[in-house]
């Protein structure tokens, strides 16, 4: 598995140190606060509790900013959600897209 991941990733180094150098970059740091306000769709924040990327305490900003937001913090899990724990995260969106279908919401549109 590893090393399917670095066959699919090293070819394409470039680009994410490009992206990441983008998304840290000054123009970018406060991009997503400032348009917290355009999302209007039910979200789902699904964050390891030991992750070392990006503060778990970002999560609480989330809920807090978006009225249709559904967090899930899971525990002994870092930034890599869907590598690290592939069938609690299935699970937790499967949950979460289940029950936008019966209170009437699309799966298709929130997938």
């Amino acid at each position: 598995l590893l090393r399917g991941l670095l066959d699919n990733r090293v070819p394409n180094n470039d680009f994410y140190k490009e992206v990441f150098m983008e998304i840290v970059g000054e123009k970018s740091r406060h991009s997503l606060q400032e348009r917290l306000h355009l999302i209007t769709s039910p979200v789902q924040v699904i964050w390891g509790k030991e992750d070392q990327v990006v503060d778990v305490s970002g999560a609480a900003v989330l809920q807090a900013a978006l009225p249709n937001c559904q967090v899930e913090l899971i525990e002994n899990c870092g930034h890599s959600v869907s590598l690290e724990r592939p069938r609690k995260s299935a699970n937790l969106i499967m949950d979460f897209l289940s029950k936008k279908e019966v209170n009437g919401g699309n799966a298709k549109k929130l997938s």
